[in-house]
């Protein structure tokens, strides 16, 4: 679960994402009124495009994509190298930030290639240098038209009755209950939010760890969710997971509690590039999504983070975390009183570790 946190992209974004009104195939799911809404989307190009990406996950003689022999294989192989390439061009997955939002506007790989021939023609990533942007995303485009055709026909379906199965759960769930989940939310995380539609694109395989948020024109964020990766109350989680990260880019110019933790642990002296300062604040977003689903959507329901196994890769987060998080989730205390809460206790572990 992962959100792009390139300064440059809100501002190429604005260049990039200047095409049509996001295309998708099939109804939007119907849901309630509120401050804050979900709206699943299913877009067969984005599905192909996460495919490819979850196949380039995987070593050369692990790969199980439909394509066993023929063109067919040629083709989607090629589609795999250009994806690898371009990740690579962007200085890592991250860099999807600046491609995938604009990939959501289309629903074929002709109409993003030529949309592609709008970007920037170069970009110069974080790690230096200088990337071939408009050259590198017209390629990946023209690579994923050559396979489209194949796709559509032999993965296409099953992919979409498994993305339709999934959406008439997480409508079933989450959906029936999201006025209240997300009044829940934006009250325990201090955010003041009005009539925000957040899209998240289901796609059935995804690489690792099946969601990613990307900033998205006028604030907010986009959300890309595989559902192969979780169901039933873990999926409601991912998704419920994902739109955290979308009401954090849409709320940045306010106290929030994700906001103010943030600032408090660069006040202590954790640097931005401190593994710390992007694991504490999301180590709240996977308490406050389970605790949310638990309470609102399964009491039996067990955080996404014990199940696969989260909390247990970043084991100074959550031990200063879950505690005080969850005690102000069930009291209701001032979400300022948790962070301090919170610091404190990072800062206790910190200072235990040194030498």
């Amino acid at each position: 679960m992962q959100r792009s946190a390139r300064p440059l992209i809100s501002i190429l974004l604005l260049v990039l994402l200047s095409g049509p009104v996001e295309a998708q195939e099939g109804a939007r799911a119907a849901s309630p009124s509120g401050s804050v809404r979900l709206d699943l989307r299913t877009n067969s190009f984005i599905d192909l495009h996460f495919y490819v990406r979850a196949q380039g996950d995987q070593p050369l003689e692990s790969r199980g994509h439909a394509f066993a022999e023929g063109d067919a294989a040629h083709e989607f192989d090629a589609a795999i190298d250009a994806a690898a390439q371009l990740e690579s061009d962007l200085g890592g997955e991250r860099g999807w930030g600046l491609i995938e939002p604009l990939l959501a506007g289309y629903a074929s790989a002709a109409d993003a290639m030529a949309a592609c021939g709008n970007l920037p023609e170069s970009f110069k990533p974080a790690s230096g240098g200088a990337v071939r942007l408009r050259e590198g995303a017209i390629r990946l485009a023209a690579a994923y038209a050559e396979v489209e055709p194949a796709f559509m026909e032999a993965v296409w379906p099953q992919h979409r009755e498994q993305i339709e199965q999934a959406r008439l759960g997480l409508a079933h769930d989450l959906l029936a209950r999201q006025d209240e989940c997300y009044e829940f939310i934006t009250t325990a995380l201090a955010m003041t939010v009005s009539d925000l539609t957040i899209p998240v694109y289901l796609v059935a395989e995804s690489p690792a760890p099946g969601g990613f948020t990307h900033r998205q024109r006028g604030g907010g964020g986009v959300c890309f969710v595989g559902v192969e990766h979780a169901s039933g109350s873990l999926l409601d989680e991912v998704v419920l997971h994902e739109s955290i990260h979308a009401l954090d880019l849409a709320t940045q110019s306010q106290d929030t509690a994700l906001q103010l933790l943030r600032g408090r642990l660069v006040a202590n002296g954790v640097a931005r590039t401190d593994a710390a300062w992007r694991d504490v604040p999301h180590t709240l977003m996977f308490v406050q999504a389970g605790e949310t689903v638990r309470r609102f959507i399964d009491d039996t329901h067990r955080d996404y983070g014990d199940a696969a196994g989260y909390y247990d890769k970043v084991p100074e987060a959550a031990a200063c975390v879950r505690p005080a998080w969850r005690h102000h989730l069930t009291e209701a205390t001032p979400a300022a009183q948790a962070v301090d809460e919170i610091i404190a206790a990072f800062l206790a572990r910190r200072q235990l570790q040194e030498p």
